[in-house]
């Protein structure tokens, strides 16, 4: 809230700021902080009476100003309220999609892309029928780009569009998994590269070459455990957790029983295989331990991921200005489901 008082000086310098206040009262031309939106947000009361908006005063100059039509006398007492919140945007959201390749995508969430089906879909069907697929992305077999859509968590790539058919489907894709049958009116939302949102992750690999040694000292302190990075041995990649799995039988050569059934089903004759490397920090150094000493001449790689935010500390996303916030912000979403 701010208050003026339109008072008459005796000695004002000419061109200065208080030379064009006093001028600016006189005609009942108040200047704002700053823009206001629309009359609705700015309150205007003389001499305790409160003011019509678009009657008693309105905006002139880029909104920011208060014109008051009535006429401004000598120590008269003029208050403004003004509400300059900023504009409330409308939903955007986004996701966050992990493969089965341990690979990050980074989606933007479009209301104006989502679809129903129009005919049940089921795992053995080769087509999609949807019930307008105006706009949908159009694939490139040229340039092997498939369109994606994202149907209750499953992923489906197409490569041909026939009015409102998809075919040549691929089912299932990344590591996601189909259900038997969708009903119709189910929504699938395109998913394509055209809602990738501009951001990588960087990875950085560090190589462990040592021949018969079972521990890395690493480059940095982990400050997420063993959640932070990933370690390939010879390609593989390293169990970091304890996980149940099925004990099956083994026989060797000679046709002997190695090990035998805990129980002929799955969980009751499950056992419990233990992480294949542990993290320990000694001195401020990272070291890790492989249970098994890797093959020689096997390749040893320390991959870990490093992301950057999106907005400024303490800064919403809904306000900041990148590339990365104005693409999300550029297509709305609604509330999940």
């Amino acid at each position: 809230m701010e208050t003026r008082t339109n008072v008459v000086r005796s000695t004002l310098t000419i061109e200065s700021e208080d030379y064009y206040e006093a001028n600016r009262l006189t005609r009942g031309l108040v200047k704002l902080r700053e823009p206001a939106l629309d009359t609705a947000y700015v309150w205007v009361v003389l001499n305790g009476i409160l003011l019509s908006p678009n009657v008693d005063y309105k905006l002139v100059k880029l909104d920011t100003y208060v014109q008051i039509t009535r006429e401004i006398q000598e120590g008269d007492i003029i208050q403004i309220l003004h509400f300059a919140a900023p504009p409330s945007n409308e939903k955007f959201g986004f996701r966050m999609f992990k493969d089965m390749l341990n690979r990050t995508h980074y989606k933007r969430l479009n209301k104006d892309n989502i679809f129903t089906l129009a005919e049940p879909l089921r795992i053995t069907d080769k087509s999609i029928v949807l019930a307008d697929a105006t706009n949908i992305t159009q694939p490139s077999t040229e340039l092997n780009v498939p369109g994606v859509l994202f149907i209750e968590g499953e992923r489906i790539e197409y490569f041909n569009v026939d009015g409102n058919s998809l075919s040549q489907l691929r089912r299932g894709t990344l590591g996601t998994g189909p259900k038997d049958e969708y009903v119709v009116g189910t929504e699938c939302m395109d998913q394509s590269d055209k809602e990738t949102i501009p951001y990588k992750d960087e990875m950085v690999t560090l190589v462990a070459l040592e021949d018969e040694s079972t521990q890395i000292v690493l480059d940095w302190l982990p400050t997420k455990g063993v959640d932070e990075f990933e370690i390939f041995v010879g390609g593989r990649r390293l169990r970091k957790n304890s996980i149940p799995a099925y004990q099956f039988q083994e026989v060797d050569e000679a046709g002997n029983l190695i090990t035998g059934l805990i129980d002929q089903d799955s969980p009751e004759g499950d056992i419990t295989l233990d992480p294949e490397f542990t993290l320990t920090i000694e001195d401020g150094t990272a070291i890790v331990s492989l249970v098994e000493t890797p093959p020689t001449n096997s390749r040893i790689l320390v991959v870990r991921k490093l992301g950057k935010t999106w907005q400024k500390p303490g800064e919403q996303l809904r306000y900041s200005d990148n590339s990365i916030a104005n693409f999300i912000r550029g297509a709305t979403s609604d509330l999940p489901k």
